[in-house]
């Protein structure tokens, strides 16, 4: 005898001992029932921002709650990692009761719960049983959701709630087709029903090239139901399996972002290091009125000072009243990009692993429970910021998994190439001074960061270096007459951000950037992402640099030395048009030889 699963608008048909198309509920006994109940991936101190939740207690500190699955399957989906590949019945989730994750909470001075990175639809029974107990302790309950819920799921849980962000993939049911499920409707109208229930509701939705007239739509739609509703646009970046001609630049978002200014009254800008747009406008007179500090992909900071700690917000210039709910506070938490650097790390584990011809899904999610299980993330952070550091984790997961000798291999290979570079440099005096950024001119890459290691390695002079009062993550937006102040003779653009060097120059004379480099047209991008950081694949972008910081050294061909490397480590041709933002597969092609681990469904 086969039920009908009521949690989300699939409302699969799941016969008795068997498993909806999600994969973590079973019909028990005629009985729809949760499969790995209270297990959490992460469990800890992040800030409102990276629900992202901006215009509801700004700066405020919530614990996050992470567990895995999804009940989509999006191409290109920037949690893959949690939402498909990690075990949810493995060593790298812990298990807590609700009543242990609240008193979390209050052990960590926060103000609330909040469901982020993976859809509580796919944790339902969890995250509905944490969201009572925390209430019961007087504390606030949100979640960031695809809002697929279905109205009998979605009336057990309302009464929790105090604030949500619902992710759009668009207007219409085309492209809710594309992610396995039938309808936009039931989206729009959950949103609808938290709103007037008196939840405070904001919008995410991912901007393509190809997309902006079903943005438009969509954003009007969420108009009609309110104009003050927050809209954020999340600049498309091409992970997994994702075409990458898909990607518009940071300029061509922040025009749409200011088209949907004339209907929505508080729009926001996403996956865009430097640009203004995560700021809070006044729909009046335009007057900033909320600064913040982009924090990796998902994660802002507020830097404004003198914010009222309660009652209404009013515009200083006109005195219009601002729709941001509650009081502000400034989160101290590490953890500010909502747990985006967790996935990220397990992507660099898997691409070392990939590199070293590890054919076994299985060996790399074994890799990750050793590595969560013993929470050393933030020490392989730590590890592969400098290139010696970087070298000796690759030796180390060779020998873990069983493949020392190809991780010998991949050392000395490193090793030859590095000291090709090197030797050239011998007795070079004459060292460009570089500048590395992010998106735009005035986004600095921290100094710490690996980028400029490999900069100094190329044979130039890491500007960043010098900046050691920058404190964001992955760096910090500073004033352009700093910028003019370093005369850098040569730029960076991160490949992570990176857009069209025309863009770019444009961006410098709006910002008052006036530097050597520009004059002498010596802006380079990355030729490809993970060539800096991230991927095995720095080799390559340090190869890079050397050809542009002392062309009368270096003429590597690029494409020879790329395809030497995938034909080498990845046993593939390289092929340009099939890159993505992926740190662990090496393109949209790619595939497991072995998925010999769990399966969902």
């Amino acid at each position: 005898m086969s039920i009908v699963c009521d949690i989300c608008e699939r409302r699969c048909h799941i016969r008795e001992g068997g498993h909806g198309s999600c994969g973590n509920y079973i019909n028990e006994y005629g009985r729809i029932r949760e499969k790995y109940l209270h297990r959490y991936l992460l469990v800890e101190p992040t800030a409102i921002e990276t629900v992202p939740v901006f215009n509801y207690y700004p700066g405020t500190k919530f614990l996050q709650i992470t567990t895995t699955g999804c009940v989509f399957d999006c191409s290109g989906c920037v949690s893959t990692v949690l939402v498909k590949e990690i075990d949810p019945a493995g060593k790298a989730l812990v298990e807590l009761s609700p009543d242990q994750v609240v008193d979390r909470a209050v052990e960590n001075d926060c103000a609330g719960v909040v469901f982020l990175m993976n859809d509580p639809l796919a944790s339902f029974q969890t995250f509905t049983a944490v969201a009572q107990a925390a209430k019961e302790q007087g504390l606030m309950v949100g979640f960031s959701s695809n809002g697929y819920f279905t109205e009998e799921s979605l009336a057990a849980v309302i009464d929790y709630l105090d604030f949500v962000n619902i992710g759009l993939k668009g207007y219409g049911d085309e492209v809710y087709r594309q992610c396995g499920v039938h309808s936009s409707k039931p989206v729009y109208r959950t949103l609808r029903s938290l709103y007037e229930q008196g939840v405070h509701v904001e919008v995410s939705c991912i901007y393509k090239l190809s997309n902006k007239e079903n943005i438009l739509a969509a954003a009007r739609e969420v108009a009609a139901i309110d104009r003050t509703i927050p809209f954020q646009v999340m600049r498309f970046v091409p992970y997994e399996d994702a075409p990458r001609g898909e990607e518009p630049s940071i300029r061509r978002a922040e025009e749409l972002v200011r088209e949907i200014s004339s209907f929505l009254d508080y729009i926001y800008l996403f996956n865009s290091p430097g640009t203004d747009l995560q700021d809070t406008y006044c729909p009046k007179c335009g007057q900033a009125v909320v600064k913040r500090e982009y924090w990796g992909p998902m994660g802002a900071l507020v830097r404004s000072k003198r914010l009222p700690d309660e009652g209404p917000m009013v515009c200083p210039r006109c005195g219009k009243q601002i729709a941001i709910k509650g009081k502000f506070n400034y989160c101290d938490c590490d953890n500010s990009d909502g747990g985006y650097s967790y996935t990220r790390a397990l992507e660099i584990i898997e691409g070392i692993l990939v590199t070293l011809g590890v054919e076994s899904h299985r060996k790399v999610v074994q890799l990750w429970e050793e590595t969560l299980g013993g929470r050393t993330l933030q020490g392989l952070y730590r590890d592969i910021q400098e290139t010696e550091n970087y070298l000796s984790v690759v030796l180390n997961y060779g020998a873990k998994v069983g493949e020392q000798e190809k991780a010998e291999r991949m050392y000395y290979y490193y090793r030859k190439k590095m000291q090709e570079v090197t030797s050239r440099l011998e007795g070079v005096t004459r060292r460009p001074r570089v500048y590395y950024c992010m998106g735009k001119p005035l986004y600095s890459v921290k100094a710490e960061r690996f980028e400029n290691h490999i900069v100094e390695l190329a044979g130039g002079i890491s500007l960043n270096r010098l900046m050691t009062d920058l404190t964001g993550r992955p760096g910090m937006k500073i004033p352009a007459a700093r910028v003019n102040e370093l005369e850098p003779d040569v730029i960076f653009l991160s490949a992570q951000y990176a857009g069209a060097i025309d863009d770019f120059y444009l961006d410098c004379r709006e910002a008052g950037v006036d530097v050597p480099a520009l004059h002498q047209g010596r802006v380079y991008n990355q030729l490809a992402h993970g060539w800096e950081y991230g991927s095995p694949r720095w080799l390559l972008g340090l190869l890079h640099m050397a050809n542009c910081l002392h062309p009368e050294l270096f003429a590597f061909d690029m494409e020879k030395e790329a395809d030497e490397f995938y034909r080498l480590f990845y046993g593939i041709k390289y092929n340009q048009q099939e890159l993505n933002h992926s740190f662990s597969k090496p393109s949209t092609k790619w595939t497991w030889r072995a998925i010999d681990t769990y399966r969902r469904v």
